[in-house]
């Protein structure tokens, strides 16, 4: 009985979504600054770099995002794509933790599938 009130009490607090974020970023598999993937579509003029920006900068709300919101583009992660090996596709971004960066340097963000806890140098594409 004691076990029973104590799995209630778990899959309610704060620690499960925790988890469950941060199990749903893993899963995500956003590429970061530095992916050697991201690196070789730069470098094949496959993607335009001016637009892309971290996931860090969106919630410091700095300049280089700034001017992608006035221009009228929204943010999307971008990751590998599943069922295409070595293409990139993109996840919207809804929305993003208020309070900023975290004491573990991971913001939390709300994705279609629900909430990620990603690193901050995760890449967001901007169209």
């Amino acid at each position: 009985m004691r076990s029973l009130s104590a799995k209630l009490a778990y899959r309610t607090s704060a620690l499960a979504a925790r988890n469950a974020a941060l199990h749903t970023a893993v899963q995500l598999q956003a590429l970061r600054g530095g992916d050697a993937l991201y690196d070789g579509y730069v470098a094949a003029r496959r993607i335009n770099p001016e637009r892309v920006t971290t996931l860090a900068g969106l919630c410091a709300q700095d300049e280089a995002s700034g001017t992608q919101i006035d221009a009228g583009r929204e943010p999307h992660l971008l990751r590998e794509d599943t069922f295409s090996p070595g293409d990139l596709t993109t996840v919207a971004i809804y929305d993003t933790a208020t309070a900023g960066m975290g004491r573990d340097g991971r913001v939390d963000v709300e994705l279609p599938r629900g909430k990620a806890r990603l690193a901050g140098n995760t890449l967001v594409y901007w169209r």
